[in-house]
């Protein structure tokens, strides 16, 4: 007869002993700090687009887009940062009701809106301002 070693409790497979997982972990994450995270994107997007088309102006040999171009495509970033800034402090303003991580999500809400108020900020001198 032979005699088998005893199996360690924690290398038993998932029938006997399940694995214990976070849920919702991203989703929790992305409500939380999704809002920033949108603002920088669209702040560094913003800022190299009127780079080069600014230094496009100056130069003769590059020709990239013109003032109109760059105030539209602005204005088209912005609405979509904007609305997504939106969208994720509704969604997480739902997920804290229902009190998934209510007190890490509940923050992402001023976190968002707080971002959405900073994109449509970043927004405003391109369009007083001449954009170069």
């Amino acid at each position: 007869m032979t005699e088998h070693a005893p199996i360690p409790v924690d290398t038993v497979e998932p029938p006997l002993e399940p694995a214990v997982r976070q849920p919702g972990t991203f989703r929790m994450w992305l409500l939380t700090i999704g809002g920033p995270v949108i603002w920088i994107v669209h702040f560094g997007a913003v800022y190299l687009l009127a780079e080069a088309a600014c230094t496009a102006q100056r130069s003769a040999r590059i020709d990239f887009v013109g003032a109109e171009t760059l105030r539209v495509a602005v204005v088209a970033l912005t609405v979509i940062a904007v609305v997504g800034c939106v969208a994720l402090a509704v969604a997480a303003r739902r997920a804290a009701r229902r009190r998934e991580a209510a007190v890490a999500v509940g923050v992402g809400v001023p976190l968002s809106l707080g971002a959405a108020v900073a994109v449509a900020a970043t927004c405003l001198p391109v369009l007083v301002l001449a954009p170069c």
